[in-house]
């Protein structure tokens, strides 16, 4: 399940109602709307949504159908992205799937792909770390088609329902790094995380903490507040700071709320902020964290 926070007054959220997803990682389309609402789902109107997606977004120059549930789109300098469809329409055809958030899940994937193939080649300082929901890294993986594949994505298993993948950071997009992509920076899995964690750490020293009704609020850039789970600094000094073990929420890329892990009032909060939350498609959690021994583990309900 993929959700959404507000970013308004965290106090407030435990009685809020559910915000809608981003609307930049949505088109919204008569074949959108088809495929969702569709008694028994076809591949040919998957492939149809797929081409009006296709045709609406301006990262694609062009695009052409190769094969049953096979697109292949071009970006503006010729790098292609193939779109597979197949593994689309199991999931939206499996009973009682919530069609709007399958598709919003790979639709955040392909413009993730898409942006990628516009962009350069990744040079060091771009490297970046992000950290994402399991589904979300499913439908990245969707897009590589063969999972070990040179389009395949660089991740990390970080805890629970979230995963640490590797992109970079141009003025226009944040996209996913595949192999493929490492290899044209010259770098091995580990070394771009440790590059990604170093360009990071950077950017965060503009971190500030904004305090609501006893919790903490990470205020970054409004990308990378997901991201901090990387950085074990970040942790260390606010557990001096808050005076005892830290747990965190964090269900979306640009919210993270901090609040003590022993104090029975900060943990409620933490949860029914969760529980509040209405789907995105770049979401992180929807599980409470607690920091033990330099790593996050799932903080088990009592």
């Amino acid at each position: 399940m993929l959700r959404r926070w507000a970013r308004a007054a965290v106090v407030a959220l435990a009685t809020a109602a559910p915000v809608a997803a981003s609307a930049s990682a949505q088109t919204f389309t008569p074949a959108r709307d088809e495929l969702v609402a569709a008694r028994v789902v076809t591949m040919e109107a998957a492939e149809a949504w797929a081409a009006e997606f296709l045709a609406l977004n301006p990262s694609v120059a062009s695009f052409e159908r190769v094969g049953p549930g096979h697109l292949a789109a071009a970006g503006p300098g010729g790098a292609e992205v193939d779109v597979y469809l197949d593994t689309l329409v199991d999931r939206l055809s499996v009973p009682g799937a919530r069609r709007a958030l399958v598709l919003a899940e790979f639709e955040a994937s392909l413009y993730d792909a898409l942006a990628g193939a516009a962009a350069p080649a990744p040079v060091p300082e771009n490297v970046m770390p992000i950290v994402r929901h399991r589904d979300f890294l499913a439908a990245v993986r969707e897009q590589a088609g063969a999972p070990g594949g040179e389009d395949a994505p660089v991740s990390r298993a970080l805890a629970g329902d979230a995963v640490a993948l590797l992109a970079y950071d141009t003025p226009s997009s944040i996209a996913v790094m595949s192999k493929e992509s490492l290899g044209l920076a010259d770098l091995s899995d580990a070394a771009a995380f440790a590059l990604a964690t170093r360009n990071l750490a950077r950017r965060a020293e503009a971190l500030t903490w904004r305090e609501e009704g006893g919790l903490r609020v990470a205020v970054l850039d409004g990308s990378y507040e997901s991201s901090l789970l990387l950085l074990d600094g970040v942790w260390s000094a606010l557990e001096a700071d808050l005076g005892g073990p830290v747990a965190v929420a964090v269900p979306a890329r640009d919210l993270l709320v901090a609040g003590r892990a022993d104090r029975p009032e900060d943990v409620a909060a933490l949860r029914a902020l969760i529980a509040n939350a209405a789907f995105d498609p770049y979401a992180v959690s929807e599980e409470v964290f607690v920091r033990r021994e330099g790593r996050w583990e799932v903080l088990a309900t009592e």
